[in-house]
């Protein structure tokens, strides 16, 4: 196993890439909750301690956290950080990859996994991203066609998501005491 290289450096040494699915509502979130929640930079730093970061050309750049840095240098940027040097990247590409696959792994668990494809398909158009599995291989560990893979990353949806119906009014009201009345005491 390799060893990292674990040290403090301002947030404003980091050199911010654009991550590869840009969520600005995940930015605006977190800005607004810098507001209104006093322990929450304390709080936003104890989690993402230390973060992972490539080398290249004497620079530290981030390859997960990317929008939580990003809110840091805007609101806190002489704040010192514990940063994990991983090792050193050959180019700006190699970093884009890592921060693409970091990404992908986290989307698994809280995207519909179908449209992780295509949002690779897009990545790989964007920056020539290498993919993690084949269209095979996503295939058997979604355990699914290979026609049901979307496509467009413009499917690409929260697998929660929340509702836009409004929960309907029943008609008639509901009395708790005469329905349990059945029910004894102990």
């Amino acid at each position: 196993m390799e060893q990292w290289v674990v040290k403090r450096v301002p947030v404003k040494q980091l050199r911010l890439v654009e991550p590869p699915l840009r969520d600005e509502m995940q930015h605006a979130r977190l800005k607004e909750l810098s507001y209104t929640a006093p322990t929450f930079l304390s709080s936003l730093i104890d989690t993402i301690a230390p973060v992972p970061v490539l080398a290249f050309k004497r620079h530290y750049y981030p390859v997960r956290h990317i929008p939580e840095l990003k809110l840091l240098s805007q609101l806190s940027p002489d704040t010192s950080l514990p940063i994990a040097v991983k090792g050193k990247a050959n180019s700006l590409d190699e970093i884009q990859q890592h921060c693409a696959s970091a990404q992908w792994f986290d989307l698994l668990h809280s995207h519909d996994c179908k449209d992780l494809f295509g949002l690779q398909t897009e990545w790989l158009h964007a920056f020539n991203f290498r993919p993690l599995l084949n269209q095979k291989q996503l295939c058997e560990l979604l355990r699914c066609e290979r026609t049901t893979l979307y496509k467009r990353h413009d499917r690409l949806l929260p697998r929660w998501q929340s509702c836009d119906e409004p929960v309907p009014i029943s008609p008639s009201s509901v009395d708790f005491d005469s329905l349990t009345a059945h029910i004894p005491d102990k």
